[in-house]
């Protein structure tokens, strides 16, 4: 018996409270908290669903509800039917009081949308005994604990690779506050920004972070200095940036927080877990439908000593909580690791006798093919798979519980991070290796067999001097590359790795001691706080060099955009305006470029225009491309070209029809595809072998909402580019 039993049997036996007997939990298919739940927080909500949609037409009134503390009597509430139109939800005005017993009863009158009559519900649960200054504090001293680790891990547990030398194409013109980042491979990598967070970690200090999109050439497009912590920068399915932000250290719930940013790079949005629970760090999801899953780590005392030998009465042991929000951040879906996991599960490098004890530490939520959830927990060394209709587990894979037989796989994964389901129904996770031998990190995928209960590694991506003992991430790209993030690297050990099917490196990146990321990812992205009137610059005047042109710049804000940074990679482009440029307000301005060739040839850069302040910058990136020969010959004949382009769409924007032109070099197998802004591929127009010359295709965008997207030309010359394009409706 742990110590929140022990508290409601004095209850029962000192105060002579009578509780109810529970009634028709059967009849429904998710009640929350669940009956006979303990430790739960003064501020829950109540979450009752039947499984059918209910009829409209009866209205959810507090006559049909009844909420009860054990201390404090009745409560009163906001009682409301979910958009769902299935879930029904209890706000309580007030918080329930520590250690009472909270019975619930719903009497009768709802109807389901068949007709078919809602039976009466009571069931009851028990509030945690420790306060919300409580929790913080030992939230607190867990945070501090976990970060003095990865400080311990940097100076003593890491493996360092041979030193590497700093990439000739790396760009130098970088804000002081930017962190150095040096590409050590590049070899035709994945169109798209690299998505990370780069924090310093030092004996004595964690932090300042920097949100960075960066180009494959660790050039940034933006970054924004924070002082707190930062974790987790991605784009979500709705086209909006979240990431994490604040001081884990606080002292209050309030300054932990996932942010929403737009377009523009504006805050527009802060999502925090509810029911009183404190906002962890590792994961924020938004579903299509708006809704939002994330964690929170949930500290509670636990007479250790009534599970484990030697175990401490006074210990704290920190469960999980996995929540759903809807549109209106009210909770309708809770899961908590104290109804379904025993803290005996946690693996044997967990010790149960300490003072404080994180069995489960989750890090990582996704949707599976089937809408239910999967969750990391780090400390288990187990992927969970949980029923969100009803909160039940499905099953268990790894650690001290695994259902499922390993195939192909003598290793298995321990303290793993970032579980995903991907495209062709497998599952990808980053292993962070710890306590296996030999000790390395991996990039894993799984086939997963439900019905003979089969985990077979069909693929797997390993470097025996890479060990991130913590953090770290995978991301399955369209094209079949994997984007792997080392996580807790340091020294010259690589940071990012993007890895084809084959073993075939195409970029890895390594950043300047002591900075690491928690994740890396790839994404289609561009702000909407200036534009530039070309994607693409030609330079084609071969007989006559240098030549120049002229690229305007349209400012879509209220305030003047100062340009203070321009750069290219080679030489033979250059832009040779003064700088700073500014931008008038809803206005335009110009900049000049000129080509000026070295030599005979074909060229090609990326002009980056960026406006970069103390703590933050922003920017464009155009592409530069070239010819030049002394004897005037061009490749204007359509028959036969001397080099392989992807044309500016026409006309750009559009509605709803436009054509894409692009030449061949060669006779090669051509695949040109449209994106949307996050990445998700929304149609293939070509896919087949054609001959060399001009091409054409007319994409049609009836049924697209307005908006930007990109289109992919890919051949089996190793050609690849994309291009931007603007449905307007």
């Amino acid at each position: 018996m742990n110590y929140s039993q022990i508290v409601g049997l004095t209850f029962l036996l000192i105060g002579g409270i009578s509780i109810a007997q529970p009634e028709g939990i059967g009849s429904f298919q998710y009640i929350s908290p669940r009956h006979g739940a303990k430790l739960v927080s003064p501020y829950n909500n109540i979450i009752i669903r039947q499984g059918e949609i209910l009829d409209k037409s009866v209205p959810i009134t507090n006559s049909l509800i009844e909420v009860k503390g054990s201390f404090t009597g009745i409560h009163s509430g906001k009682f409301f039917l979910s958009n769902d139109y299935r879930t029904l939800i209890f706000n309580p005005d007030q918080p329930f009081s520590l250690g009472e017993i909270v019975t619930v009863k719903l009497g009768e009158g709802l109807k389901t949308s068949s007709g078919a009559e809602v039976s009466p519900l009571r069931f009851n649960f028990t509030i945690t005994t420790i306060s919300g200054e409580e929790t913080e504090n030992y939230l607190r001293e867990h945070y501090i604990n976990e970060f003095s680790n990865i400080n311990h891990s940097k100076n003593k547990s890491v493996k360092m690779a041979p030193t590497y030398q700093k990439n000739e194409m790396a760009n130098n013109s970088l804000p002081e506050i930017f962190p150095e980042i040096t590409v050590t491979t590049h070899n035709n990598p994945t169109p798209g920004y690299l998505f990370m967070v780069l924090f310093y970690v030092s004996p004595d200090s964690l932090g300042p972070t920097v949100l960075a999109i960066t180009d494959n050439y660790g050039t940034p497009i933006f970054y924004r200095r924070y002082d707190g912590i930062t974790f987790d920068l991605k784009v979500q399915p709705n086209g909006l940036l979240t990431f994490y932000n604040g001081n884990l250290f606080a002292s209050t719930a309030a300054e932990r927080r996932f942010l929403v940013m737009d377009q523009s790079y504006a805050i527009v949005d802060t999502i925090r877990a509810g029911n009183g629970y404190t906002t962890d760090l590792h994961e924020l999801l938004v579903l299509p439908n708006g809704h939002a899953l994330l964690m929170s780590y949930d500290p509670q005392p636990v007479r250790m000593d009534t599970i484990v030998p030697g175990g401490d009465p006074n210990a704290i042991v920190t469960g999980l909580i996995i929540q759903e929000l809807d549109v209106s951040k009210n909770v309708v879906f809770q899961w908590r690791s104290w109804d379904h996991f025993q803290i005996t599960d946690a693996d044997s490098n967990v010790d149960l006798t300490a003072g404080h004890i994180d069995y489960v530490h989750g890090n990582a939520i996704d949707v599976d093919y089937d809408g239910n959830l999967l969750i990391s927990c780090r400390k288990m060394n187990e992927i969970t798979k949980i029923d969100r209709l009803t909160g039940d587990i499905i099953w268990r894979w790894g650690g001290e519980n695994n259902q499922f037989t390993f195939v192909n796989d003598n290793r298995g994964f321990s303290r793993q991070h970032h579980i995903r389901r991907i495209k062709n129904g497998n599952y990808t996770l980053f292993d962070n290796g710890n306590f296996l031998s030999p000790q390395h990190s991996s990039a894993l995928e799984y086939q997963i067999d439900e019905q003979n209960m089969t985990a077979t590694l069909v693929w797997s991506y390993r470097d025996p001097n890479i060990y991130g003992q913590f953090m770290g991430s995978t991301q399955r790209l369209p094209n079949g590359n994997t984007v792997i993030g080392w996580g807790g690297t340091f020294g010259a050990v690589p940071a990012i790795t993007e890895i084809r099917q084959d073993g075939f490196k195409e970029l890895e990146i390594v950043f300047k001691d002591p900075y690491v990321s928690y994740r890396a990812k790839r994404f289609f992205w561009e702000t909407n706080l200036f534009f530039t009137d070309l994607d693409t610059i030609s330079f084609y005047n071969y007989s006559q060099a240098p030549d120049t042109a002229f690229l305007n710049l349209l400012n879509n804000t209220s305030d003047d955009i100062i340009i203070t940074t321009t750069t290219t990679r080679t030489s033979e482009f250059s832009v040779i305006d003064t700088l700073p440029v500014i931008i008038p307000a809803n206005a335009n301005a110009q900049i000049s470029l000129t080509f000026i060739p070295s030599d005979t040839g074909i060229f090609n850069d990326v002009l980056t225009i960026r406006a970069d302040k103390e703590t933050e910058g922003f920017g464009r990136q155009v592409f530069l491309s070239a010819e030049y020969h002394t004897s005037g010959i061009t490749d204007e004949s359509p028959t036969s070209p001397k080099r392989f382009a992807l044309h500016q769409n026409y006309p750009n924007p559009f509605n709803p029809t436009t054509t894409i032109s692009y030449k061949l070099k060669t006779k090669s197998d051509v695949q040109l595809t449209i994106y949307d802004i996050s990445g998700r591929k929304i149609k293939t127009l070509v896919k087949q072998q054609q001959n060399a010359g001009q091409h054409s295709v007319t994409f049609d965008a009836s049924g697209l909402a307005s908006g930007i997207y990109f289109y992919r030309l890919k051949t089996s010359a190793g050609f690849v580019q994309s291009r931007k394009m603007v449905v307007l409706k």
